[in-house]
């Protein structure tokens, strides 16, 4: 059985939807990152990673820092990716700033 409060949140989405107005929120309120249904987080629109966390504390910190290095690769112009985030991260950074 549906609240009404349930039942009028599932209207709004409802009408979101068919209206073609509905728009993804942010991953743990941290504008430009997303996740889909599948677990894989999203930069811009840009896979950057699969969670799967137990605990929303966890999700949320591992959020928070992935969100920090994408930030951090944009700001040195470096392309943002699965790859340049998670395996290649330190050593890029460290090759842009030792410069």
């Amino acid at each position: 059985m549906v609240t009404e409060v349930g039942q009028a949140a599932f209207e709004q989405l409802y009408t979101q939807i068919a209206g073609n107005t509905y728009v993804q929120p942010w991953y743990h309120e941290i504008e430009n990152l997303r996740k889909d249904h599948r677990g894989y987080v999203y930069w811009k629109g840009i896979q950057v990673d699969h969670y799967s966390f137990d605990k929303y504390e966890d999700a949320h910190e591992a959020a928070l820092e992935l969100a920090d290095r994408c930030r951090t690769l944009e700001m040195l112009g470096i392309p943002v990716s699965t790859a340049h985030q998670a395996w290649w991260y330190d050593e890029l950074v460290s090759a842009v700033t030792s410069n």
